[in-house]
Formats: structure tokens, C-alpha cells, sequence
């Protein structure tokens, strides 16, 4: 899964193997050709590394969620502190969110 993640995100990214290679460190796009054929394993140690080379998360590129990107610092942010939360303060952050934009949309 995680070689066919690399691939589809690379792709979206319009980045050429060389280009996530070089990103990467590795001397040529072979290597990156490999992984993405799922010939060559990818090293604990280097999932990160892809996630921000293809700017998204190791969870993604792992398969444990569908989301691709982040898109920004803030949204980062965001993220880590709402699953930072317990499970009753992200019902509670999610029941606010909800009202404040039913509160915003009635005003636009």
C-alpha cells in the first residue's frame, strides 16, 4: 500500500521520480522507481522523510487514514491539538465548531 501511496501522491505532487529522489537524497530516481514497484522496502527511518518530501503525514502514506495533505502550519496545528484531546473535548470542540458555522452562515 505504502509504494502505491508514494506513487499516487508524487504524481499528484506533478513531481518526477528524479525530482522525489533528489528531495530524498538518493542518488538516482531507480531507487524511488523500485519502492514505488514494491520491489524495495522503504526504511523505517525514511517514512517521514517521504511524508514530507510528498507534503502529507506518515499515516497517510502508511494507509491508516485518507487524508493526503496538510495544507499548512496552522492546519497542523489544528490537527495535533484536537487529537490531543480527549474524546468527550473533541465532541465538545466538534458541537461548538458546528454551531459557529451555522452562527456564520446565517450572518453571511
Amino acid at each position: 500500500m505504502i509504494n502505491k501511496r508514494i506513487r499516487q501522491r508524487r504524481e499528484m505532487l506533478g513531481l518526477s521520480q528524479d525530482e522525489l529522489a533528489k528531495k530524498l537524497g538518493y542518488k538516482s530516481r531507480s531507487s524511488i522507481n523500485k519502492i514505488e514497484k514494491g520491489e524495495n522496502d522503504i526504511p523505517q527511518s525514511k517514512i517521514l522523510a517521504f511524508a514530507e518530501a510528498l507534503n502529507t503525514t506518515p499515516e497517510y502514506l502508511m494507509g491508516w487514514n485518507d487524508r493526503a495533505s496538510i495544507t499548512n502550519n496552522e492546519e497542523k496545528e489544528l490537527l495535533n491539538g484536537f487529537n490531543s484531546l480527549t474524546t468527550d473535548g473533541q465532541n465538545t470542540l466538534m458541537t461548538m465548531l458546528k454551531s459557529l458555522c451555522v452562527t456564520h452562515s446565517a450572518a453571511v
